[in-house]
């Protein structure tokens, strides 16, 4: 059944393996229960701030793992024992905003204002910018095709990386405009 819920900006949602429907506001983390959101809150002082951030993206991996980008914050990692921030301190220089994210079970790949970055094995792994072979460093969405391929949306066309190099698509090559704001991949054969 729907019900409309006032006064809240929701930036994404997204359901978890039991079940549970999480939002990301302008205003932190909510959940849904009963057609009322609940302001989510972690455990401990650190997390605080966390409810008056945008959570721009919500990524869950599993019952054990999910993935909340945020405009300002970083990323925040949750899993059964822990809520942990990556931030600068761990090598996340974002820019201030993460878009998106995706997993492919080895590593999660992260979208920022500052180019995609690779964590992998509790580091970021790697960091890759216009000086790599993206069109652009401000990457707005990001999407993993079922051939292991990264796509990515940026302010200045539309990017595939195989894991080892860019191959990038502009208006020369088709596309209708410079700035791609959103991608897709199909999972097909």
């Amino acid at each position: 059944e729907l019900v409309l819920i006032k006064n809240v900006n929701v930036l994404c949602i997204a359901r978890t393996e039991l079940g549970e429907i999480i939002a990301g506001t302008k205003k932190g983390l909510f959940s849904l229960k009963s057609g009322k959101f609940i302001n989510y809150k972690p455990i401990g002082e650190k997390n605080k701030t966390l409810n008056e951030t945008p959570i721009y993206d919500i990524e869950v991996i599993s019952a054990n793992e999910i993935w909340y980008s945020t405009f300002g914050m970083g990323l925040f990692l949750q899993d059964p024992g822990t809520f942990q921030n990556l931030n600068s301190r761990d090598g996340l220089k974002t820019g201030g905003m993460i878009f998106d994210m995706v997993s492919d079970g080895n590593s999660t790949f992260i979208a920022t204002r500052n180019g995609l970055f690779q964590f992998k094995n509790n580091n970021i792994e790697s960091h890759y910018t216009k000086k790599d072979g993206l069109p652009s460093n401000i990457i707005l969405d990001i999407d993993l095709d079922n051939k292991g391929n990264l796509w990515l949306a940026t302010s200045n066309g539309l990017s595939k990386f195989s894991g080892k190099s860019f191959k990038n698509y502009s208006r020369k090559e088709g596309l209708p405009a410079k700035l791609v704001t959103t991608v897709h991949a199909d999972k097909v054969d």
